[in-house]
């Protein structure tokens, strides 16, 4: 079969392949086959495009089960067949497909579909090959429990009338539990993603997983069922590995329109964190957006944090987000790090986790702070230290969002800079902060004096929770000044 020409086709260098490689040409994975059964089964789903020349129709492809046996689809009017193979002796084989010249621009082969009983057998992919179009990465991998990877190629995505046309990346890789290579999604041609698919479950289960990438690269995440939010996504990857996974996701830049953004919405929840994982210089463009704000709700909720020692302090680098409009980037944030971060392993209560949320333009909390920072004190921080809040606003928030009830519960010692928070119009500002949070006494004295001299009046009942200020000095005048005088109310632990 000649090797057909790929310099035009999309992708990062060739059609996902690295630079300078173009993988096997053939589609290649391997299987254990045990004594006690000694079939495999699979289906093969291979298309054209149903608008295109002989819409609809089947093209042919060759299966060598590795034994010396093999099976030939001619192209036909049926794209959906399932195979059924039996071997004599058992024992470790390789399968190789030999697919139809897959370059007219009008066909795409679809996902292979492993019976339940075949799903544990196969124990490595080995190649994608050169003549595999892929259309649809539905459960692609799903429950491959014992499969490894070990392919340098990557998958070429269907191309139709200038669009690539990978719809669907549902559980993908779910319970694909010993794959232990590296996922680079740029790899995966990610910045044609339509945010109209279903992506539900990709790398969920993926307990292997070293390392997930994402950087310098573009995100079309407008509507609901874009790529990057909720559904468990990457729930449990890394739970296996003695590091956890390395999430890199750098200098991203997210396109896409709808009721907010959605880029991020609980991405890394109940993933289990390398400590050098990072999530820097993500933009934004709100303006595109009917309520003007990113949703990153539940982002890191209940993630884990592998390799720590037990007073191991941790800086978390969210550092550089912005708006693509250089002006302040609105984020929507109820539960952020609920019940995250937690040292997995550990049982005592130290060390300093650190979030450096450094922005250039500023962050606009207008969207939602409830539960932002929960129980970090149950996931075994003593304290938690904020980088970057002295441009933070909050006075956006509306009163059907639960405004800041619990943003700091149960936190330890905090240190942040709140000097810039005004509480106006602030709904639950009688549970601002909550459990055993304690804001240290210099940034409670900072916070005092600089709101007694914002001329903010009438801020009733903010919980400022176990904090206390200096006894006798500019503090406890500041706060005198705007108990008794611009009608507050603050409930706090006194002077020291």
């Amino acid at each position: 079969m000649p090797v057909p020409d790929l310099s035009n086709l999309p992708g990062p260098s060739r059609p996902g392949y690295p630079s300078g490689n173009q993988g096997e040409e053939h589609m290649k994975f391997e299987v254990l086959i045990p004594e006690s059964d000694k079939t495999l089964g699979f289906s093969i789903n291979a298309r054209t495009y149903t608008g295109g020349p002989g819409g609809g129709r089947s093209y042919g492809y060759t299966v060598d089960w590795g034994d010396g046996q093999s099976f030939t689809q001619p192209p036909g009017s049926s794209y959906t067949i399932g195979l059924s193979h039996t071997y004599n002796d058992a024992g470790t084989y390789i399968i190789t497909i030999d697919w139809e010249d897959a370059f007219n621009g009008t066909n795409a082969y679809y996902p292979l579909a492993f019976t339940t009983t075949s799903q544990p057998k196969i124990t490595n992919w080995i190649s994608w090959g050169i003549h595999y179009k892929i259309g649809s990465y539905f459960r692609m991998f799903d429950q491959l429990e014992n499969m490894v990877n070990t392919a340098t190629d990557y998958p070429i995505i269907w191309q139709q009338g200038g669009a690539l046309q990978s719809h669907n990346w549902s559980r993908t890789f779910g319970q694909a539990e010993s794959w232990n290579t590296p996922i680079n999604l740029s790899d995966y041609n990610v910045s044609q993603w339509t945010a109209s698919a279903r992506y539900s479950n990709t790398f969920h289960d993926m307990y292997n997983l070293p390392q997930l990438s994402l950087q310098n690269d573009t995100v079309n995440c407008g509507t609901s069922s874009n790529p990057f939010r909720d559904g468990g996504m990457t729930d449990n990857v890394g739970r296996d590995t003695a590091s956890g996974c390395k999430f890199q996701f750098n200098n991203i830049n997210v396109e896409g329109a709808g009721a907010n953004t959605l880029f991020g919405n609980a991405l890394f929840r109940l993933s289990y964190l390398h400590k050098e994982s990072s999530f820097t210089n993500w933009t934004y463009d709100n303006s595109l957006t009917t309520n003007g704000f990113a949703q990153i709700a539940n982002i890191f909720q209940g993630s884990k944090i592998k390799n720590l020692s037990d007073n191991e302090n941790l800086t978390i680098d969210l550092s550089g987000w912005k708006d693509k409009n250089n002006t302040s980037l609105a984020l929507y944030v109820t539960g952020f790090g609920s019940s995250g971060f937690e040292k997995d392993g550990l049982t005592n209560v130290t060390g300093t986790l650190t979030i450096d949320f450094t922005s250039p333009y500023g962050i606009d909390l207008s969207g939602h702070a409830r539960n932002m920072f929960y129980n970090l004190n149950g996931s075994k921080w003593s304290g938690l230290t904020i980088i970057g809040a002295g441009n933070w606003t909050i006075n956006n928030l509306s009163s059907g969002t639960q405004g800041t009830r619990n943003m700091f519960y149960n936190c330890g010692t905090l240190d942040i800079d709140l000097t810039n928070f005004d509480f106006t119009g602030v709904p639950y500002k009688s549970a601002f902060m909550t459990g055993n949070t304690k804001l240290t006494t210099a940034r409670y004295d900072q916070a005092l004096i600089a709101w007694d001299n914002s001329g903010v009046q009438n801020i009733v009942n903010l919980k400022m929770n176990l904090s206390q200020y200096t006894a006798g000095g500019a503090a406890e005048t500041a706060r005198n000044n705007l108990i008794n005088n611009k009608g507050w109310s603050i409930n706090d632990g006194g002077p020291v």
